[in-house]
């Protein structure tokens, strides 16, 4: 008889790329431009967004996500400096 172990695939996979798959299946991240690095649970987000929105909704699609400790979001909004 042969045992079968379910495995989650999503734990097998390095941080990086499940960052990456989630902020790229985001709806709400449309015409953003989202750099990231992820390093011992660490992710630092950077680049730019058209919203505080979407800087927001990166930093959220990533809370919760096993093996992320601390999220950095270091993304700008450059309308708002415009506006400032």
């Amino acid at each position: 008889m042969v045992k079968y172990t379910r495995i989650d695939a999503a734990d097998d996979l390095p941080l990086t790329f499940r960052v990456n798959d989630a902020l790229r299946a985001s709806p709400y991240l449309s015409g953003s431009n989202i750099r990231f690095v992820a390093n011992n649970g660490i992710v630092k987000l950077r680049g730019t967004t058209r919203t505080c929105f979407q800087k927001q909704m990166a930093q959220e699609i990533l809370i919760g996500m096993n093996g992320i400790n601390t999220i950095e979001n270091e993304i700008q909004v450059p309308s708002l400096s415009k506006t400032l």
